[in-house]
């Protein structure tokens, strides 16, 4: 068998099994992570009026890895909440 991937991101991967009398199917997702380095950046500051940030991803990087998440708070206790429900859910495990 043989598998092989159709891009990066959650890929849909299903498997069929054929018997004489009878057949099923599964399917589950799975993610497809490029090799490289995660470069992670943080701008923080207070929205007053119109705020430009401009991102710049590296020349070098793999076409189609890119990711940018913005998260903007109504004020500095929902950054306090978020940080809490982190830290209740530690320790953890990999999930199957």
């Amino acid at each position: 068998m043989c598998i092989r991937d159709r891009g990066l991101g959650d890929q849909k991967l299903l498997v069929h099994g054929y018997g004489s009398k009878m057949s099923d199917a599964i399917e589950r997702v799975a993610t497809i992570e490029p090799n490289g380095k995660l470069i992670e950046s943080t701008v923080s500051g207070r929205l007053n009026g119109t705020v430009e940030q401009t991102v710049e991803f590296p020349a070098e990087a793999i076409e189609g890895a890119g990711n940018l998440l913005v998260k903007i708070y109504p004020g500095i206790f929902s950054q306090v909440v978020e940080g809490l429900d982190s830290i209740l859910r530690m320790p953890f495990g990999k999930r199957s």
